[in-house]
């Protein structure tokens, strides 16, 4: 019985040893050939996929530490087709690689199973309207970018698909004019940005839209006012946050 334990115990070594071999292998070149596997500090395998001349090609599948699927990246040529998951098996975006940036439109999800947000990329870099969306679909916010900085209108929406606010960035800064208007759309606030910050007369507006106050800002200060109030350009600046995936890519 110990002589065949120990005839299994070294069969299944050679097996692992000879598997091993098989696995993570780079040509005299060092560039990484055939399949990869790589773990989580636990054990579990965090990718596995296949290489030739150092560049990926296939199905390349990543995993959460608890085992379950997190990223499927299909690849044909310079191009990943790539799905995202949720713990929870939910899917979370889907998009484009090419060349290991990405180049497509993305399309994020929440757990609730409804599409957030869409952003268009050309060679890694935000290009174009980035689009939030409430839980029925209609557009809560659509801001536009050039070269993954933005650039151009921001407007936010209320659920019917009236404006709520309108500004402007220009090299990724707030300039200019800034409105607010009530769900009934009179305006209820009207201001100006320079570099980011409140500079020169915001005005509030009552349900006639007539001034009820008037604060007078120089650079981000104001010069008026007997004390601080809610700073509404903290609430401009608080966009949702972006579902970035960058330990999809195959490590270099």
């Amino acid at each position: 019985m110990k002589k065949l334990s120990l005839i299994l115990f070294l069969s299944f070594t050679v097996v692992s040893y000879c598997f091993s071999q098989d696995i993570n292998k780079t040509d005299a070149k060092g560039k990484k050939q055939g399949e990869w596997v790589k773990t989580h500090p636990n054990g579990n395998i965090r990718y596995k996929g296949q290489f030739k001349d150092d560049k990926p090609y296939g199905t390349f599948n990543y995993y959460y530490e608890n085992g379950k699927p997190s990223i499927v990246m299909n690849y044909d040529g310079d191009i990943a087709r790539t799905i995202a998951f949720y713990e929870e098996g939910k899917l979370k975006a889907k998009g484009n690689y090419k060349n290991q940036q990405k180049d497509s439109i993305w399309n994020y999800y929440s757990l609730a199973e409804f599409k957030i947000s869409e952003e268009l990329y050309v060679n890694g870099k935000k290009q174009g309207k980035v689009k939030n969306f409430f839980q029925d679909g209609t557009i809560a916010e659509e801001k536009e970018y050039i070269n993954d900085v933005e650039n151009g209108e921001w407007i936010q929406y209320y659920e019917d698909g009236k404006v709520r606010m309108k500004s402007t960035y220009i090299n990724g800064s707030l300039e200019g004019k800034t409105y607010y208007y009530d769900r009934g759309g009179k305006k209820m606030i009207e201001g100006n940005f320079y570099h980011d910050v409140r500079h020169g007369a915001w005005m509030f507006f009552n349900e006639k839209e007539e001034i009820t106050k008037k604060e007078i800002y120089l650079n981000g200060s104001c010069q008026n006012c007997e004390q601080k109030l809610i700073q509404e350009e903290d609430e401009l600046k608080e966009s949702q946050d972006y579902l970035e995936f960058e330990d999809m890519l195959p490590p270099k």
